[in-house]
């Protein structure tokens, strides 16, 4: 059972995340299909940095997401952003870095 702090937590950072990845046209009117394809291709990134990396979620959330917004705003897309935070965790994990540490400093 997950304590009730870090679930909330868990929570906010994926309202986070699917802030992040809300697509809208050059009128403002969102893609509630693209949306939700984005969010649920960065809420599994995050799962699957946590399982494969023994990175806690809330910290893999918190990556992917800050990761996503860099690279949406740059111009690349949900997946180009999984593929960087999946390479650059395995790089931190194969050179001596632990579960705590990140791609962006907390």
């Amino acid at each position: 059972m997950q304590h009730p702090d870090y679930a909330a937590q868990l929570q906010k950072l994926e309202i986070a995340l699917q802030g992040v990845t809300r697509v809208t046209d050059k009128f403002g009117n969102v893609d509630s299909a693209s949306s939700l394809g984005n969010y649920q291709l960065g809420i599994k990134a995050a799962a699957d940095v946590t399982r494969d990396f023994n990175v806690p979620l809330d910290v893999s959330t918190k990556g992917i997401t800050r990761l996503a917004a860099a690279v949406i705003g740059a111009g690349g897309n949900i997946g180009d952003a999984e593929v960087v935070f999946r390479n650059i965790t395995s790089a931190i994990k194969a050179t001596g870095g632990g579960s705590g540490k990140t791609l962006i400093p907390q």
